[in-house]
């Protein structure tokens, strides 16, 4: 397990996007996971884990729960069609995720959107997505994603030991080799 903010702004594109022409100007990281462009910066917070392929639901779960322990209520939930993290009385996602499958074991990495320029960014950099799902609602970026900081007040170290307590559990266990 990995939880981690990135120093710098930049893209993240899957291996099979790399020829994406960024409309600004920041760094272009490849990953070896699926999913769409995203753009990642010292306001998101990164949570990379290795588990059993079996896990990977429980494991999504478990991230919802540290945020809605860090809110003081239910709010969180995954989207039925795509591995969102998104804010109930919204909608809005709070994090996405991607993943990459290996026999029996699944990369997952979450990013998790902590402060509204953030968002800013994604609206003036990224081109709406070429697929999207249904909860999305055809809205923009900026109508379509909230940040943690949107929704209460938090604390950066209290959330990061949620998610590190949560995720100690044996769901995230790698099976025997």
């Amino acid at each position: 397990m990995d939880i981690w903010i990135p120093s710098e702004i930049g893209y993240v594109v899957s291996h099979r996007y790399r020829h994406f022409p960024p409309p600004c100007h920041y760094p272009v990281f490849e990953r070896i996971t699926g999913g769409g462009t995203v753009i990642l910066s010292p306001s998101t917070l990164i949570v990379d884990v290795v588990v059993s392929s079996t896990h990977k639901d429980n494991t999504l779960q478990s991230v919802v729960e540290a945020l809605n322990h860090t809110v003081g209520k239910r709010t969180f939930y995954i989207g039925k069609e795509w591995p969102d993290i998104l804010h109930r009385p919204t909608h809005k996602k709070i994090g996405g995720t991607s993943f990459y499958h290996r026999k029996n074991i699944t990369f997952i990495s979450m990013s998790i959107l902590l402060r509204r320029d953030i968002i800013n960014i994604i609206e003036r950099c990224l081109p709406y997505p070429d697929k999207a799902p249904l909860h999305r609602k055809n809205r923009s970026h900026k109508e379509f994603l909230i940040s943690l900081e949107e929704i209460t007040l938090f604390s950066l170290r209290d959330l990061v030991y949620t998610l590190i307590s949560s995720l100690k559990s044996p769901l995230s266990y790698l099976p025997p080799t």
